[in-house]
Formats: structure tokens, C-alpha cells, sequence
């Protein structure tokens, strides 16, 4: 049995800057990319404010530290007109960095939990939370819990994402019962996740060297394997 191997040649790497013609290719690379990098937030209940925070610091440190002036100091106006943010984002980012905490979602389920253990409405003999309907006209709910500690956040959300992980049970008779006073979405090893950005990171930054790089040869190793 033979077998044979067409090996077609690729287009150099090296070349012009890239033009509008390759913007939409190029984001559509990365809306792939961020794929499972979101997933794995949206099971930390980290929201995209935060999120979108954090990507508009990196705009900017990028824009302050590869895309400046020699002869000139990078100016918030100028690392405005490269991120396409306003001057004052740009200060307040260069100043204060991101604003983490307020649009969380892990935020608002935990003051949820927080309520139902401290609040001493929501709170029995020797500490114990009680367990509430989850709505009634008259007296304690879950509803009125979640709107006393989240805001506007609809109850049947809040109850379902709880749920999901196992910090309240629902009875069958429509009361809601707190099994853990945690909130922990989906416990995840901190060495585990600094290994994920380290190796995101030197993948995706070795593909954009051999982009940019001006002469066969002058590439960093890279792999892709199909089975």
C-alpha cells in the first residue's frame, strides 16, 4: 500500500502591513480566540464589565509602551487616538488601573448569600439561615432577599445560577433552603490559570513575531498538529 504526500507551498509571512482587506479576517481570528478564554470566565462569574476593563489596560499599556515616539513622551491624547478610547479612560487607566467589583456577577450572587447569613431578618435561632419561600406577599422570600442585597437582578436568575452549584436546594414545596454560604462557581487551581495565560500568551505572541517578521529564517518554532 502506498501512500502519497502533496506538500504545497505557503505565502511568505513577511511583507507589507496589513490593510482594512485583512481587519475582518482578523477579528474573526480573534472572536475564535476569546472563545474558551470567555467560557472560562463566565463560569467564574466574572461579567464583561471587568472583562472589557482589562482588555482597555492592555490597549493602553501596549499603546504607552511599542506604539510610542522616540523623540516624544506618549501622552494620554496620543494613546487615545491609537486605542480609539477617551482621554479620560486613558488617565484613569494609566492613573488607577481597572475597576474590578462592581458589575460582577460573582458579586452579586455572594451579597445574596452574604444577606441571607448576617442579615438578621434572614437569619434564625444560633445563626441558622432560614429557610424562605421563594416569593411571598407577606413576609420573608428569596425575592425579597435578592432585592434587599442584589438590586435589580431577577430572583429566578439569581435562585437558578445558585443552584447550578449547589449552594441552595429548591423543595418541592417552593421554599429554598442555603446549603453552603459560598460562592464558588467553579473551583479552579491558581497555578492552573497562571499556566493558562502563560501559555496563551507566548503562543499567540510567537504567532504575531512570525507575522511581522521580514525574512525567511527569522521565525520563532511553531506547532499545530491535526490527527
Amino acid at each position: 500500500m502506498t501512500a502519497a504526500l502533496a506538500v504545497l507551498p505557503l505565502a511568505p509571512r513577511f511583507g507589507p502591513p496589513m490593510t482594512e482587506s485583512i481587519k475582518d479576517p482578523l477579528l474573526s481570528a480573534f472572536k475564535h480566540l476569546l472563545r474558551p478564554l470567555v467560557r472560562i470566565l463566565l463560569r467564574q462569574g466574572i461579567a464583561f464589565g471587568e472583562f472589557a476593563d482589562v482588555v482597555k489596560l492592555v490597549y493602553v499599556e501596549i499603546a504607552q509602551s511599542e506604539f510610542s515616539l522616540a523623540t516624544r513622551k506618549q501622552t494620554d491624547s496620543r494613546v487615545a487616538i491609537l486605542t480609539g478610547l477617551t482621554r479620560k479612560e486613558v488617565h484613569r487607566l494609566r492613573v488607577h488601573g481597572p475597576s474590578f467589583g462592581s458589575a460582577s456577577n460573582l458579586n452579586r450572587v455572594a451579597r445574596v448569600l452574604q444577606g441571607w447569613t448576617q442579615d438578621p431578618e434572614f437569619v434564625g435561632p444560633y445563626g441558622v439561615p432560614l429557610e424562605i419561600p421563594f416569593y411571598s406577599e407577606h413576609g420573608l422570600s428569596f425575592s425579597e432577599l435578592v432585592r434587599k442585597h442584589s438590586g435589580d437582578m431577577p430572583p429566578r436568575a439569581i435562585l437558578d445560577e445558585l443552584i447550578r452549584v449547589k449552594a441552595v436546594l429548591e423543595t418541592p414545596d417552593g421554599y429554598v433552603r442555603l446549603l453552603n454560604r459560598t460562592y464558588l462557581p467553579s473551583p479552579l487551581d491558581p497555578a492552573g490559570l497562571e499556566r493558562l495565560g502563560n501559555v496563551v500568551h507566548y503562543f499567540v505572541d510567537t504567532v504575531d513575531h512570525n507575522l511581522r517578521k521580514k525574512a525567511q529564517g527569522a521565525g520563532r518554532f511553531e506547532r499545530y498538529a491535526l490527527t
